[in-house]
C-alpha cells in the first residue's frame, strides 16, 4: 500500500477516534449531586432557586436576561450561537448558603450552581474560566484527597469569589477556601452528626423537590443574632432589635407571569415579644417597599400574627420593566 494512502487512513482513523471520544464525553451521564449532599456543616441559612422551573414568570425573567445579554439582530447566526451559549450556561438551580465558623464574627457565603454537562467545559477550559472568575488576579491551586481547589493568593480588595471547586455537576464558589472545603467534606463524609445540620439538610432536600424559591434562616444557635448585633454596632442603627426572639425564618417564593408572590414565617421563641417581632417585620417591610418604589418596583404585603408566629405575605409587580427598561424610543412612543 502506498505511503500516502497509509498516512491518509491513519489521519482518518485519528479523526474518527476523536469524534467518538467527544461523543462519549458529551453524551455519557455525569454525576448528578444534589445541593443537599454538599451543604457545608457550618451553614445556618440558605436560599434555593430552581431556575429550571416551568413557571411563566421565571421563564420571562430568564428571557429578559437573555435578550439583554445577547442584544443582537433577530435571525442572525451570531444571535443563534449566542442564544445556544446562553441557554447552556444558565444553571438548573442556584443555592446561596451563609456559613459561620465557630468563634468567627464574619460570615462566609457559598454559592452552589447546578451546571449540568457544561461543567465538563469548565474543566476543559479551566484557565480562561479562572481568569474570568478571579478577574485576572493571581490564584493558586490546592489538592486535598485527590480533589482540587482554587483560590486567590491574597484578598487585597478584590471583589468576587475567593475560592471555588467543582463537585459532580455543581460549581461551588465561596468567599473563603475553608467554606468551599467544608462543602467537599460534606460530599465525601456525609452531613455532620448535628441536629441543626440535619434539619437544614432535610429542608434543602425538600425544597429542591419543589419549584421556584425557598429560604431558610436558623437562629436557634444565635448566629443570626450575633451578625445583626455586629451590623447594628457598626452602623449605630437598630435593624432588628427583637431578633433574639426569632428562632427561625422559613419562606416560599413563586414566580408568575407578571408578579412574584411569597410567604415568610418568623417563628418566635418568646411569646411575650411577639408584638415586638411584628413591629420589626413591619418596619423592614416598609423600608423595603420604599426602596423598591424608588426603583419602579411595586411591593405590597401583609404582616399578621398567627399563633406564636409572624406571617409576612407579599407580592411584587412591575419588576420586569424596572430590571429591563424598554428602549428610549418605546418610552417616547408611550
Amino acid at each position: 500500500m502506498p505511503r500516502g494512502i497509509k498516512i491518509f487512513l491513519w489521519v482518518i482513523s485519528v479523526i474518527i477516534v476523536l469524534i467518538l471520544g467527544i461523543c462519549i464525553w458529551v453524551f455519557s451521564p455525569i454525576g448528578d449531586v444534589p445541593p443537599s449532599k454538599i451543604l457545608p456543616s457550618t451553614a445556618f441559612s440558605f436560599f434555593y432557586l430552581d431556575i429550571d422551573s416551568e413557571s411563566p414568570g421565571l421563564s420571562e425573567l430568564i428571557t429578559g436576561v437573555r435578550n439583554k445579554v445577547i442584544n443582537s439582530e433577530s435571525g442572525s447566526v451570531k444571535e443563534k450561537l449566542a442564544d445556544l451559549a446562553f441557554s447552556s450556561i444558565v444553571p438548573g438551580h442556584v443555592v446561596g448558603v451563609i456559613t459561620l465558623e465557630e468563634g468567627s464574627d464574619e460570615p462566609d457565603l457559598v454559592f452552589i450552581a447546578g451546571m449540568g454537562k457544561i461543567i465538563r467545559l469548565l474543566k476543559l477550559f479551566s484557565r480562561p474560566f479562572d481568569r474570568v472568575i478571579f478577574r485576572g488576579a493571581d490564584y493558586e491551586k490546592e489538592h486535598e484527597g485527590g480533589h482540587s481547589f482554587k483560590s486567590l493568593k491574597t484578598a487585597s480588595g478584590e471583589k468576587g469569589p475567593y475560592a471555588y471547586t467543582i463537585i459532580g455537576n455543581n460549581l461551588v464558589i465561596g468567599t473563603s477556601l475553608a467554606a468551599v472545603k467544608d462543602s467537599y467534606k460534606t460530599f465525601k463524609e456525609g452531613p455532620a452528626p448535628d441536629p441543626a445540620c440535619a434539619y437544614l439538610t432535610a429542608l434543602l432536600h425538600q425544597s429542591s423537590l419543589q419549584k421556584d424559591g425557598f429560604i431558610c434562616v436558623d437562629n436557634n444557635e444565635g448566629d443570626v443574632s450575633r451578625i445583626v448585633q455586629l451590623v447594628e454596632e457598626k452602623y449605630a442603627f437598630a435593624a432588628f432589635p427583637s431578633i433574639d426572639s426569632v428562632s427561625a425564618v422559613i419562606g416560599n417564593i413563586g414566580f408568575f407571569a407578571d408578579e412574584v408572590k411569597g410567604e415568610i414565617t418568623f417563628f418566635c421563641s418568646n411569646y411575650d415579644r411577639l408584638m415586638d417581632v411584628r413591629s420589626d417585620v413591619k418596619f423592614i417591610y416598609g423600608a423595603m417597599r420604599r426602596m423598591f418604589r424608588a426603583s419602579g418596583i411595586n411591593l405590597k404585603g401583609d404582616v399578621r400574627v398567627e399563633g406564636n408566629n409572624i406571617k409576612f405575605n407579599f407580592h411584587i409587580t412591575d419588576f420586569m420593566d424596572a430590571i429591563f427598561p424598554p428602549p428610549a424610543s418605546e418610552q417616547e412612543d408611550e
